[in-house]
């Protein structure tokens, strides 16, 4: 059986350490299995959508998940300049919208489309690459 981590009853958590640990645990390795058994609540046999809690996303400005690593079942909007475009030969990256073009504060909610996004990473290096997550998906005070 597969576990999922149930983000709604893990952003209850006040322990910021026990937060992240059972955010950033591998659940195929016994210790997850056991942490799954002793803290039943925060782990289900179904797929539960969030808010991911945002100290589970980053750490003193690293990544704990690479931007990939982002939970599945949260989207992940990744865009380009023209140099990562042109760079990029697997079409990962959509053009940058001019309403995001100049977000480069992670963490920080922007507006596109009529959608809020959290910016999780920006690199500008051989060309800028923005991450974005819809924003009800992060539980930034977390």
């Amino acid at each position: 059986m597969k576990i999922f981590r149930n983000w709604l009853e893990i952003c209850k958590i006040k322990d910021y350490f026990l937060r992240l640990t059972l955010s950033s645990i591998n659940l195929s390795y016994d210790e997850g299995k056991l942490l799954a058994i002793v803290f039943p609540d925060c782990f289900s046999d179904s797929i539960c959508l969030g808010p991911v809690p945002w100290s589970a996303i980053r750490r003193k400005g690293k990544a704990l998940y690479s931007t990939r690593g982002i939970p599945n079942e949260i989207p992940v909007f990744m865009f380009g300049d023209d140099n990562t475009l042109k760079q990029n030969s697997k079409n990962d990256f959509r053009p940058i919208p001019k309403e995001l073009k100049h977000a480069n504060s992670v963490g920080k909610v922007s507006q596109w489309a009529g959608i809020n996004l959290v910016l999780i990473e920006f690199d500008d290096t051989q060309g800028k690459k923005w991450y974005f997550v819809p924003a009800e998906c992060i539980a930034l005070e977390l």
